[in-house]
């Protein structure tokens, strides 16, 4: 997982501002559930890193949760069909 956010990482717009400060666009990674734990302890064990771009400030992990939004709707398919039958 370490090395699919460094290649992310690489990819997030980077400015340079004319005082030499770092400043990068905040990119969301949407990840599901499983893969968030991955992601989280990623991108946890760099956070002491020295720089920006090698704490992987440009990158930030939103829960797109995709497996209970399908469970929900294959249960109320399931009880419009019970219901309609």
């Amino acid at each position: 997982m370490i090395d699919i956010m460094r290649e992310l990482h690489e990819r997030v717009p980077l400015v340079t501002e004319p005082d030499g400060n770092e400043v990068f666009d905040r990119i969301p990674v949407v990840v599901d559930q499983k893969t968030m734990e991955g992601g989280v302890e990623a991108h946890f064990s760099v956070k002491n890193a020295y720089t920006k771009s090698r704490r992987w400030e440009g990158l930030f992990l939103p829960l797109a949760d995709w497996h209970h939004k399908n469970q929900f709707f294959s249960v109320c398919c399931v009880l419009l069909f019970v219901i309609d039958s």
